[in-house]
Formats: structure tokens, sequence, C-alpha cells
């Protein structure tokens, strides 16, 4: 910034100054996450940091356990100044299923001082609890439109994705493409099938998982 003076005289006289305008930016990423058994339920907990330059005062946070309904978390007074991290514990559980072990958790920021986060590339993650090629339960079954498929990779490959009928024939464009290794999701668009039996073939090397589907 630059002040200019002049004087009755005609006198000039002038003075410079730099100033830095601090840019609001708000970025909550989730660094890991973890579940542990309790009793009858999965308590759920995760490591966040504060990469923005403003305080964090509130978040919601949605997790999902594997084709469980998700639940959403809303964290309020709970401030990370910047460059913070804490580690935070859900007060709502997931119930035990026969004492099985989840396939996945994945964990997502949707809110972040009542608006949306800055950086949205760091905004999820997923954990899986095999070091195996597992294709797990096409969510939504039976669907209308969209649906998705996760899956784990133990080493990163690639994975080819068909869907067909019950007549065998292919329905949609084959699927083929490079996964990391861990948990991989994929959406698949089924909007112009008639209702119906479908079968969703996941294949990974020499491996191969059929999942039978519905479309309503």
């Amino acid at each position: 910034m630059k002040l200019i003076a002049t004087s009755n005289k005609g006198c000039i006289d002038s003075s410079e100054k730099t100033i830095t305008v601090l840019i609001p930016y708000i970025d909550l990423s989730i660094e890991t996450i973890n579940f542990t058994k309790n009793n009858d339920y999965w308590q759920l907990s995760a490591r966040l940091k504060n990469n923005g330059n403003q305080a964090i005062n509130n978040y919601v946070l949605k997790a999902r356990l594997s084709e469980k309904s998700p639940i959403f978390e809303y964290f309020e007074n709970d401030t990370l100044q910047t460059g913070q991290s804490k580690t935070i514990q859900f007060k709502s559980r997931f119930e035990v299923d026969n004492n099985e072990s989840p396939g996945y958790l994945c964990m997502e920021v949707i809110e972040v001082n009542h608006g949306i986060d800055g950086n949205e590339a760091n905004n999820q993650k997923c954990i899986t609890s095999s070091s195996e090629f597992e294709v797990f339960n096409a969510y939504p079954n039976p669907f209308e439109d969209n649906f998705n498929i996760d899956v784990n990779i133990p080493i990163k490959g690639s994975v080819a994705i068909k869907l067909y009928n019950t007549l065998g024939e292919n329905l949609i464009e084959p699927i083929e493409t490079s996964v990391q290794k861990g948990y991989n999701s994929f959406s698949i668009n089924g909007s112009l099938l008639s209702k119906g039996i479908y079968f969703l073939e996941v294949k990974y090397k020499d491996q191969k998982t059929i999942k039978k589907m519905m479309k309503y």
C-alpha cells in the first residue's frame, strides 16, 4: 500500500507499506481411521488435522462400515486450531453381526464450520480388514438407477467388471481399470436396464467373484 500526501504549498510526501491479506481457507483432513470391538459393538475413531488457516469449531463426519447403513455424527464446540491434530471417537456405534469382522470402514468429512471443506482430496479415508482379494456386496440391492461395488485389492493391478443377464448377455460396456492396493469403489449406471435379475462379475488376475443383483 502506498500513501501520497500533498501540502497546500505543493510539497509531496509518500509512504509505502506491505500488507499481507489472509484469505480464509478451511481444510480438515482425515489422517487415520480405526474400528475396535467393544462388547457387542464396533467403536469408531479417527485422527483429524486442521490444515487450514482458520480455527475449526464444528464438523460433521460420515462413517460406513461394510454394507451397513451409514451414520452421521456432529461434533460441536470441538475446536482444532491451525495445524492441530487430534483423535476423536464416535458416540454412535455399529452393532456386531455374528462375531464377524467387517470388511471395510470408510469415513468422510461432510461439513466444516457449517460449510464446505476447501480441500476435498483429503476428506475421505477407507481401510479394510483383509489382505486378500475380496468383493463386498453391491449396494443398493435391489437398485433403481446407479449402484456401487466395493473391492479390496491385495496388490496394485487391474480389475475387469461385467454385468450380464440370466442369458449371459453383457449389458454394459465391460470395465477394465487399474486399481490401487486396498479399498477401491466403483459406481455403475444401471438406469437404462429393465427390471429383473442381473449378475455382476468382478475379476482380478485369476480370481473371479459374481454377485447377484436385482433392479426394481
